[in-house]
């Protein structure tokens, strides 16, 4: 696998094996754990002959990507962004069972949303571009070399006994407390596109932006400013910020609510953040990956 290529698929995985840097402060790292049912099972090899099997399950604990079309995600593909689409998906750890002939194997667990699943299983374009990403995705991860063609099993869900995983969902970056009027914004005009509420707020809508740096291409970070009139102190602040989304909520009272999928993905780990308490501004600046 070329580099280019490792590249945009670390774009779409969720679960990669990197750390956040130990920082003073550090984030606040939030996870959950993802109890899969299995689906089916995939049977494979690597190129040195080595059997393996993959357990697909389903969990609706991990988001499901955005709802395209199968035109749409050619096209996605086809583009120089390909990063623009991403599937959530949990790679467990790698388990020795034995095959049905008593010989040791190595079988692996990979979880995505129940909707993504069922779409992969009824179109095409959807189930190669899954298959693509799963070996892609267990080559980068363990250092595999593995065979393009795969089984489905008919008579078996998966080998083994799947378990639970504990799958990374978003940083809680500490924000910082400033004291000066004089914060200044970026001076990039051009702001970046970006989706609606995922669900009703509970509270308000706050005025946002974000800026983009540079304006033009992909940028190597981005901006976001959030108008926070009311709030006294950071410590009523509520930050989570994902690898494509930010959720905000502002306590005690409960003034606003934010929820925003934002259009690159960003190394959260490295996210910083800081309100400014004479001008009710939070600025969170977000390095792209």
């Amino acid at each position: 696998m070329d580099s280019e290529n490792q590249a945009v698929l670390e774009k779409l995985l969720i679960n990669d094996a990197k750390e956040a840097p130990k920082e003073e402060p550090a984030p606040q790292i939030t996870t959950q754990v993802v109890l899969p049912e299995p689906i089916y099972c995939l049977k494979g090899q690597t190129q040195k002959g080595e059997k393996i099997f993959i357990n697909i399950c389903k969990s609706d604990q991990l988001p499901a990507p955005k709802d395209i079309s199968a035109v749409e995600l050619a096209e996605i593909i086809s583009s120089e962004d390909p990063m623009r689409y991403r599937v959530p998906i949990s790679f467990g750890l790698p388990h020795t069972e034995l095959d049905k002939s008593g010989k040791s194997c190595t079988a692996y667990d990979v979880v995505v949303n129940p909707k993504f699943l069922k779409k992969t299983e009824e179109d095409d374009v959807f189930h190669s571009f899954f298959m693509t990403v799963i070996l892609d995705g267990l080559e980068q991860k363990y250092e595999l070399t593995l065979d393009r063609t795969l089984r489905k099993l008919k008579r078996k869900k998966c080998l083994g006994f799947v378990s639970e995983q504990t799958v990374r969902t978003s940083y809680k970056p500490v924000i910082m407390e400033m004291d000066s009027e004089n914060q200044e914004s970026p001076h990039q005009t051009n702001a970046i596109p970006l989706a609606g509420n995922s669900g009703p707020p509970s509270a308000p809508e706050p005025k946002y932006v974000i800026f983009r740096e540079p304006a033009s291409g992909k940028p190597t970070f981005m901006v976001l400013e959030v108008q926070l009139p009311g709030v006294k102190s950071s410590k009523y602040i509520q930050l989570d910020v994902g690898e494509d989304r930010v959720v905000l909520d502002t306590l005690e009272p409960s003034l606003f609510h934010l929820d925003i999928d934002l259009a690159y993905y960003v190394r959260n780990g490295k996210v910083g953040a800081q309100f400014n308490k004479k001008t009710k501004k939070l600025v969170v600046t977000m390095p792209t990956q």
